[in-house]
């Protein structure tokens, strides 16, 4: 399914989507923001072995990026992005591990969430021996919280700005039963079928973590949490029937206190 948003094209049908993000001679990536031309030079082993060097090379590229994007004043990049505190940046690795950080810490809280308010499935992992079990788990939190909610792609030719809805695609009950809002990992327990799988995109096609890390990652920290805690008591906030999906949002579930023995 396509609709439009104002100027946005939005792709709801994942066999659609998969073709947008595969072709990359006709659609690209957005503009690149501050914080990603930032993230990307900081790492860049070229630009940090000089200090004065790397000044210049970072102010080249805001150059090159002004002719290609038209700002009004190129300068305004290197305003936004800020050349004097480069140092600080690079000095300071979470500001490298944080991107990574933030979307793994929404699976394995989200996968957690699930768990507790199912305390027999909570158990049956809890005694189980592997962490294999918990791999349909994370999947099932993948397909229902989605850390990256929407992609957006540019086609290059007619500038039509695309907005690939992630969440909608993960929820078509058409594609995912008529259970498709409820969590349900014995879904990821037998092979997909070909239009789940085109419907199933939790990573983006370039994220170095889809294949293997992600879930070494995720089932590590959320298993080491089940065999160590006996007890679970939620004191303040409550979570839903499991008949409703949990909410999605930063704050959500900032007022819960948990207790853990």
């Amino acid at each position: 399914m396509v609709r439009s948003e104002s100027s946005v094209l939005i792709i709801t049908n994942g066999l659609a989507a998969k073709s947008i993000l595969l072709d990359r001679t006709l659609y690209s990536r957005q503009k690149p923001n501050a914080w990603m031309i930032k993230t990307v030079l900081i790492i860049n082993p070229f630009t940090v072995s000089n200090n004065e060097y790397r000044k210049e090379f970072v102010a080249s590229v805001f150059k090159i990026l002004s002719e290609l994007y038209k700002p009004d004043n190129y300068k305004c990049f290197v305003e936004i992005v800020g050349l004097s505190d480069l140092d600080e940046e690079i000095g300071n690795a979470l500001n490298i591990v944080i991107p990574g950080y933030e979307t793994m810490w929404r699976v394995v809280f989200y996968t957690l969430l699930e768990l507790i308010r199912r305390p027999i499935l909570f158990n049956e992992l809890r005694n189980s021996t592997s962490v294999e079990l918990l791999i349909p788990c994370v999947k099932e939190t993948l397909r229902l919280y989605p850390p990256t909610k929407s992609i957006y792609r540019q086609n290059i030719q007619s500038g039509q700005e695309i907005r690939i809805a992630i969440d909608q695609i993960h929820r078509d009950i058409g594609v995912w039963g008529l259970d498709a809002n409820t969590f349900n990992p014995d879904r990821f327990k037998a092979d997909l079928t070909p239009d789940q799988k085109n419907y199933y995109l939790p990573f983006a096609d370039i994220c170095p973590a889809r294949h293997r890390y992600a879930y070494l990652f995720s089932t590590t920290v959320i298993g080491t949490f089940i065999q160590k805690c006996n007890n679970i008591q939620i004191h303040c906030g409550c979570l839903p029937l499991t008949e409703y999906l949990l909410i999605l949002g930063r704050n959500a579930y900032s007022d819960m206190e948990v207790t853990v023995s």
